[in-house]
């Protein structure tokens, strides 16, 4: 397929699709970042009481932190208010 037509297929299809793609990513930005963030705050927070340190597991740096920091630095360009408690995840 002609790599133009595919271009202008996917624009048709996104914007067929447009409304329920904000409405989505509303719902994502509202609701399950706050939820896994929630969690993944309470998991620092007791690993902290536990250990002292600010490390998902242990005490010492892991894949599962790395990860967790590629997460907040991708999507801490949304908004800083969608996510309050950011910046203690950052500092992790």
């Amino acid at each position: 397929m002609d790599g133009n037509l595919s271009f202008c297929l996917a624009m048709l299809y996104y914007e067929d699709q447009k409304e329920e793609a904000l409405r989505k990513a509303k719902d994502f930005r509202e609701t399950r970042i706050p939820k896994y963030f929630n969690h993944f705050e309470a998991v620092l927070s007791a690993n902290k009481e536990k250990n002292g340190e600010l490390w998902l597991v242990g005490s010492s740096l892991t894949y599962a932190d790395l990860g967790l920091f590629h997460l907040v630095e991708g999507v801490s360009h949304l908004s800083i208010f969608l996510i309050p408690n950011i910046n203690m995840m950052k500092r992790a």
